[in-house]
């Protein structure tokens, strides 16, 4: 396998204003308890931070991956089938094979910053995505294929679409003592801030003084096995990952149609 890396991958700076991206440090403390460590990457519609858990009474959950979503992509967003997957991830209903593939979130909250609120979406540690990946082995993409399948399948015997498979939904498993006890010194030393921290030379409130280029996730010692991130928000609208949208949504041509999702929408 390849690694696929861009130059300079850090968000667009301009999209720090009102209704955007969170600002979110190194250091601070989300909904009490989370605090910032590292940052794992960023989307068009989020950033991703490595949290350590203050006063954490399970070892094995110690560090975190927290999704702070831009606060437009917050508003009116219906949670009741973010509720049920907590539930079903804390109520022994994982337990079925099939969602052996599966990474469940643990919690949802809401974190009010100079951009607006935002939502907050508390996920297991996990390593790089298919999307940072060439994977050139035949076999080794169809058993990939095979586990994303059988996640597919346990979402759909709970009544729950995805509606957004893509490589960077697909990520893969961390070796066991990448989570276990005493790990944030080993994370913070593995990964290291030095070298990717960019100046953004910004005075207002609504931008970070700076931007961290994402770890590199490939040195936490990830598994030959993947996970399939669950869907985070309604599968319809601007939601749906831009490289995957239907062309007619993304020249604006809809031909009188209000449908709006994408090929990955209507496969999963």
């Amino acid at each position: 396998m390849q690694v696929k890396q861009k130059a300079d991958d850090v968000e667009d700076i301009r999209e720090y204003v009102h209704g955007g991206y969170a600002v979110v440090e190194i250091g601070q403390v989300l909904n009490d308890k989370y605090q910032v460590v590292d940052k794992l990457g960023h989307s068009d519609s989020a950033t991703v931070w490595l949290c350590w858990i203050q006063g954490i009474f399970f070892p094995a959950l110690e560090c975190v991956a927290v999704k702070v979503f831009k606060a437009r992509c917050s508003l009116g967003y219906s949670s009741e089938m973010m509720r049920k997957m907590v539930l079903m991830s804390s109520g022994g209903q994982m337990r079925h094979w099939t969602a052996a593939h599966l990474a469940m979130p643990i919690e949802e909250f809401h974190h009010a910053g100079p951009n607006g609120r935002h939502r907050c979406l508390v996920m297991p540690l996990l390593g790089p995505s298919l999307k940072s990946l060439e994977v050139n082995d035949r076999q080794v993409m169809k058993k990939y294929l095979y586990q994303t399948a059988i996640a597919l399948e346990y979402l759909h015997r709970q009544d729950i679409v995805h509606g957004g498979v893509e490589p960077g939904n697909i990520r893969f498993q961390l070796d066991i003592k990448d989570a276990r006890i005493n790990m944030v010194p080993r994370l913070k030393k593995l990964l290291g801030l030095e070298g990717r921290i960019r100046k953004t030379n910004t005075k207002v409130s609504t931008a970070p003084s700076e931007l961290i280029l994402p770890a590199d996730l490939r040195k936490l010692s990830p598994k030959g096995k993947i996970v399939l991130i669950p869907p985070q928000s309604e599968i319809f609208g601007n939601n749906v990952p831009r490289w995957y949208q239907a062309p007619e949504v993304l020249t604006g041509d809809r031909g009188g149609s209000r449908a709006m999702c994408g090929v990955s929408a209507v496969s999963s």
